[in-house]
C-alpha cells in the first residue's frame, strides 16, 4: 500500500510546480471507476492527504464510479475533514462535500463525451452552480463541442440569453449538422445514434437535439441527405424538451 501511495504523492509534488508555474489555483486529481475503496485504501488516503503541503493550490477530486455505486461515508468525511473540492458532472450529479468552491466537468449525457447541451440542460447546471451558494464556480466542459457550449454558457452568463447554434433553423439547420459527417447509406437508427445529439436551432428561437427531427422519421436506409429532408414533415412546430 505504501509505494502506490508514495509514487502518488511524487506526482502530486511535480504537479504542484507545474501549477505554480501555470498559475493555476486548483490540481484535479481523478480515481478510474474501478478503483475499490476498501478500509485499507481508505486509511491510505487519509495519510496521503495529512502528507501533503500544497502552499495554496486547492485540491479538487474527480472520484469515478460506476452508476448508482455510493462511495463509503468514510470517504465523505476524510474529504470534507480536508476541505477537498468534490468535482462531479453537474448535468449528472452534485457533489457530497460541502466546500466554498464548486468545481463540475460536465460531459453531458451521451455515450462518453458525444454529447451537445441544449439551453434547457445548460440552464440546469447553472440552477445546481447558483442553488449551492459558493464563493467560486469552475466549469470546464469535456464534451465534443466542448468551445461551442462553453462559449454559449459564458454569453448567457454575460447577456441572459443563449446565441443561436446553427446558421440555418428548422429543417435547414438539420441539414447544416449532418452535412458536417454524416456517412450514406444510413438507417434512421444510425441517423439517430450518430446524429442525434447535436444541437439545431428551430424557427422559434429554441434549441433541440437532433434525434428531435430525426425520430420522426419512418424505419427505413436513406442514401442521400435530400431523401432525409424529403421525408420530414414541411413543418416543424415547437417541441417540449425536458
Amino acid at each position: 500500500m505504501l509505494e502506490p501511495i508514495k509514487e502518488v504523492f511524487d506526482t502530486v509534488t511535480q504537479m504542484q510546480e507545474i501549477c505554480r508555474l501555470l498559475r493555476s489555483k486548483f490540481l484535479v486529481l481523478q480515481t478510474p471507476a474501478s478503483f475499490p475503496f476498501t478500509e485499507e485504501k481508505v486509511e491510505g488516503i487519509q495519510h496521503f492527504f495529512n502528507s501533503l503541503n500544497l502552499k495554496g493550490i486547492r485540491l479538487v477530486w474527480e472520484v469515478r464510479r460506476k452508476r448508482n455505486n455510493r462511495l463509503p461515508p468514510s470517504l465523505h468525511s476524510i474529504m470534507q475533514d480536508f476541505d477537498v473540492i468534490h468535482c462531479v458532472d453537474l448535468s449528472r450529479e452534485t457533489p457530497i462535500t460541502d466546500t466554498n468552491t464548486v468545481y463540475t466537468r460536465v460531459f453531458g449525457k451521451g455515450e462518453h463525451n458525444r454529447y451537445q447541451f441544449t439551453d434547457d440542460e445548460l440552464l440546469e447546471v447553472d440552477r445546481k452552480i447558483m442553488s449551492q451558494d459558493r464563493d467560486t464556480a469552475v466549469v470546464s466542459f469535456h464534451n465534443v463541442r466542448m468551445y461551442k457550449d462553453a462559449a454559449r454558457y459564458k454569453i448567457y452568463k454575460q447577456r441572459k440569453k443563449f446565441p443561436p447554434v446553427t446558421r440555418e433553423k428548422g429543417q435547414r439547420a438539420l441539414k447544416e449538422v449532418l452535412l458536417e459527417d454524416t456517412a450514406f447509406p444510413v438507417t434512421r437508427q444510425e441517423l439517430i445514434t450518430t446524429q442525434g445529439w447535436k444541437v439545431i436551432d428551430l424557427p422559434d428561437d429554441q434549441r433541440v437535439h437532433a434525434h428531435t427531427l430525426l425520430e420522426r422519421l419512418p424505419d427505413r436506409c436513406f442514401t442521400n441527405i435530400e431523401e432525409v429532408l424529403m421525408t420530414l414533415p414541411k413543418k416543424n412546430k415547437t417541441v417540449a424538451t425536458r
